[in-house]
């Protein structure tokens, strides 16, 4: 299925509960000038979920003020439970928001960011955590061209939490910005926050700009046990200009 908004542009819009469910062998494409935005009151992704199934999101196309409730509820604008999500240069994922991944929840997926932004969403509530993306045991990878900025979370990764086993791989792309507009903020890990996860940055990857009001303006290395965690930098990746009130402006570990 491809829905496209045409030369004049459209929105679907659902107060009511999310408006895709990708379920197993279902293949759904936003194509250029077309909006998502969806309120579900009674389960995860407020726009989108994928369980199984392909969802790609082409130039041109939002997913935009979404949200789940709830104080466990997850992935604001989109809910990844199995399947593969693609966004590509020009689409966005913006305004959404919920207790954990306001903007992208992936669970047990994959998320693969070749282009486009994921910006201005939010966490919030007690524990808060993955203000523009979540991932609980899911992969994402991030590449070229892609943005993740001016997200924010109440307790934990304004940009991006990583737990439960989960794979973040940054081969491109920026996280932050050189603006301060641009920042991605926390109470910790205000660019990105790692919980029992892995998190692997190279190439021209680029950390900037986010701030913490505790630790780890850049990058926060947790966990409850020694070596649950890892975090990779190599070849030309860059982590600069981070702020934290407390302790490591750039990494804390």
């Amino acid at each position: 299925l491809t829905v496209r908004g045409g030369s004049a542009g459209g929105t679907l819009k659902n107060e009511n509960g999310m408006i895709f469910n990708i379920a197993s062998g279902g293949s759904l494409t936003l194509e250029e000038n077309i909006t998502l935005t969806g309120t579900n009151a009674t389960g995860n992704g407020g726009a989108v979920y994928v369980d199984g199934g392909n969802f790609t999101m082409k130039s041109g196309s939002t997913i935009a003020n979404s949200s789940v409730q709830g104080t466990r509820a997850s992935g604001g604008g989109v809910y990844v439970m199995n399947g593969t999500f693609i966004m590509e240069d020009g689409s966005k994922i913006t305004g959404s928001s919920a207790s954990y991944g306001g903007g992208v929840y992936v669970a047990k997926g994959t998320f693969t960011m070749g282009g486009g932004t994921i910006s201005e969403n939010k966490a919030s509530g007690d524990g808060a955590s993955g203000g523009g993306v979540c991932i609980s045991g899911g992969t994402f990878t991030m590449s070229d061209g892609a943005v993740i900025s001016k997200n924010t979370a109440a307790s934990s990764g304004g940009g991006v939490f990583v737990s439960e086993r989960g794979d973040f791989t940054m081969k491109g792309g920026t996280i932050g910005g050189p603006e301060a507009e641009s920042a991605n903020s926390a109470e910790n890990g205000g660019g990105v926050y790692i919980f029992e996860g892995t998190f692997t940055m190279s190439d021209s990857a680029v950390i900037s700009g986010n701030s913490a009001d505790g630790s780890g303006g850049g990058v926060y290395v947790g966990g409850d046990s020694p070596g649950s965690s890892t975090f990779t930098m190599r070849d030309r990746a860059v982590i600069s200009g981070n702020s934290a009130t407390s302790s490591g402006g750039g990494v804390y570990v």
